[in-house]
């Protein structure tokens, strides 16, 4: 079966991101930032798609990184992840401050370079922000 995050049907054209990260360490240099992404793409009737490759867990570690850095990075690697152009995206996240520089133009003080890079990925689909329920 081919996998759905490079080829599938048009029905098939939306996918929820769950995304997580934390930092550990109290200083610069030995904090390390661990971030997840969990990416479900969704039927028409907003279920989860229950075809084995329609699920995907990113996750991964930077050093030196803040829970933001972390978390923005958890964003741009689902949104790395997703091959096809055009989906409509849920990102799930609590984090006030990614929803505020990516959906509500807050101008960063910092992470200049990893929020455009975001946002020009962001520009290929259709991005939403909800925070759970």
């Amino acid at each position: 079966m081919p996998s759905l995050w490079a080829e599938s049907p048009p029905t098939m054209s939306h996918v929820l991101v769950t995304i997580k990260g934390s930092a550990t360490g109290s200083t610069a240099t030995d904090r390390i930032g661990h971030w997840s992404s969990d990416l479900q793409l969704l039927t028409d009737l907003h279920q989860p798609d229950p075809r084995p490759n329609a699920h995907k867990v990113l996750n991964g570690e930077l050093v030196g990184a803040t829970q933001n850095q972390a978390m923005l990075e958890a964003i741009r690697q689902a949104l790395t992840a997703l091959k096809r152009e055009g989906l409509t995206v849920t990102i799930v996240t609590t984090n006030p401050y990614l929803i505020g520089v990516l959906a509500r133009h807050w101008k960063p003080s910092r992470n200049h370079d990893l929020i455009a890079e975001i946002k020009a990925l962001m520009g290929k689909h259709t991005v939403h922000f909800q925070k759970p329920a």
